[in-house]
C-alpha cells in the first residue's frame, strides 16, 4: 500500500491525469470521470485526516543550509525528487519516514507546499454563496487555455409544416484564447522564533496570506481591465447588458431582472457594494420616515452577496453559470529562510496562484446602474 504519502500522491496523480486528458481535448468532463475525480478526492482528504490525527502538520525540520540547499549528509544523498518528497513529508511534521513521530522542535525551512492541497474539477456555484467567487463554477486549465463565448443569441424557432424549410436560428460563437495570470503576494521578513514559540503562527501566516488572494482576485473577475497581467472582467466585456437608471432604486432594479427575462436568460443571484447593499436595506416608505422596504420580491428571491470590487453605485446580475474561473494553481503556500533571510535568523512567506475568467454568454450579465 506504501506510505500515506506515497498512498495520497498516488490518488492525486490519478485524478490529474483524468483532468490533463479532457484539458488537452479541449472537452467537458464525462460523468464517469466527474465520479472518478470525485472518488480519488475523498480519497486524499481521508489520508489528509489520517496524516492530521498523527500530528503531522506540527513541526518543520531544518533541512536547508544558508543558500537553501539540502544541509545533511543524508538529505544531500537523496535526488534532487526525492529530497522535495521528503521536505514536503517533513513540512507535515516528521522526518520523512510515516512511522516515524513527529520531532518535539520546530525550524523553519525553505520550500512550499498547497494549502488545501484540493483537486480543481468543475465547480458550480453552491445554495449559499457568501462571496462573488464562489457564484462563479471553476474548472482546472493549463496555464494556456480557450473557450467558447456566444455572441449573439436569436432563438427562430417555429411549428413547421411538412416539407417547408425550417427556420434558422443565429447561435454565433466565438473562440477565444487566453492564459492564466499570476496573483501573488510576499509577507515581511518574520522571525523564525515566532514560529519556533507559537505552534499556530505558520498557519495564521499561510490564513492570512490565501485570504488576501481573494478580493484581489474577485475584483478583476469584476472589472479587470485585460490589459498586461490583468484578467478580462465583467464589466469590460463586450456584450453584457447596461440598462440605465430608472426613476428609483426599486424600479431599477426590477427592471433589471425584465432586461434579462426578455433575452430568456434566468438570473442566478446579486452581487451589491456594502454601501449600495446598506441603501437598499435602509430603505423606507413614503418621504424616508415610514416603514422599511420589503425588497424581497423586487430582488426576486433571488440571493445576494456583497463585494468590494463592484464600484459604488453600480450592482451586477447574471446568470452565474455563463461564467468560468480557469485554475492552474491555487493558494500555493511557500516560506524561504535562506540567503541573507538565514544570516539574519528570518524567513519570508509567500502565497500565490494562477488564475484566468471568462464570460461564456455577455448577454447574461446585466450592470445595474444605481445613481440617479
Amino acid at each position: 500500500m506504501g506510505t500515506l504519502t506515497e498512498q495520497r500522491a498516488a490518488a492525486m496523480k490519478a485524478a490529474q491525469d483524468i483532468i490533463d486528458a479532457a484539458t488537452k481535448a479541449s472537452r467537458d468532463f464525462t460523468d464517469d470521470e466527474l465520479a472518478e475525480v470525485e472518488r480519488h478526492q475523498d480519497q486524499v482528504r481521508d489520508i489528509d485526516k489520517k496524516i492530521k490525527a498523527q500530528g503531522i502538520v506540527k513541526s518543520v525540520l531544518a533541512l536547508t543550509d544558508a543558500e537553501g540547499n539540502p544541509a545533511s549528509a543524508s538529505v544531500k544523498a537523496l535526488s534532487p525528487s526525492r529530497w522535495a518528497a521528503k521536505a514536503a513529508s517533513v513540512m507535515r511534521g516528521g522526518s520523512g519516514d510515516e512511522d516515524e513521530p513527529p520531532v518535539g522542535t520546530k525550524s523553519v525551512v525553505s520550500g512550499s507546499w498547497t494549502l488545501p492541497a484540493t483537486l480543481v474539477d468543475f465547480v458550480r456555484q453552491p445554495d449559499q454563496a457568501t462571496s462573488l467567487l464562489e457564484l462563479v463554477p471553476r474548472k482546472p486549465a493549463t496555464q494556456q487555455y480557450g473557450y467558447i463565448q456566444q455572441t449573439t443569441r436569436t432563438n427562430n424557432a417555429a411549428f413547421t409544416a411538412d416539407l417547408t424549410a425550417k427556420p434558422v436560428s443565429v447561435f454565433t460563437f466565438k473562440e477565444v484564447r487566453d492564459h492564466t495570470r499570476v496573483l501573488a503576494h510576499l509577507s515581511e521578513p518574520i522571525p523564525v522564533r515566532f514560529d519556533q514559540d507559537y505552534a499556530d503562527h505558520m498557519e495564521l501566516i499561510r490564513s492570512e496570506l490565501v485570504n488576501g488572494l481573494m478580493p484581489k482576485l474577485e475584483a478583476q473577475v469584476i472589472g479587470g481591465n485585460g490589459t498586461g497581467e490583468n484578467l478580462t472582467g465583467i464589466l469590460n466585456t463586450s456584450g453584457i447588458q447596461a440598462p440605465a437608471f430608472a426613476t428609483d432604486l426599486p424600479t431599477t432594479i426590477r427592471k433589471a431582472r425584465t432586461t434579462l427575462q426578455t433575452l430568456d436568460e434566468t438570473p442566478t443571484a446579486w452581487v451589491f457594494h456594502p454601501a449600495d447593499a446598506e441603501a437598499l436595506d435602509l430603505l423606507r416608505e413614503g418621504t424616508g420616515t415610514g416603514q422599511f422596504l420589503e425588497l424581497a420580491r423586487v430582488l426576486g428571491d433571488l440571493p445576494f452577496v456583497v463585494s468590494n470590487g463592484v464600484p459604488v453605485g453600480t450592482a451586477l446580475l447574471a446568470d452565474w453559470n455563463q461564467s468560468r474561473l480557469y485554475v492552474t494553481e491555487d493558494s500555493t503556500f511557500a516560506v524561504d529562510a535562506g540567503g541573507d533571510n538565514f544570516s539574519k535568523n528570518q524567513f519570508v512567506a509567500r502565497v500565490e496562484g494562477r488564475y484566468g475568467f471568462a464570460v461564456l454568454r455577455p448577454q447574461a450579465f446585466v450592470k445595474v446602474d444605481l445613481t440617479p
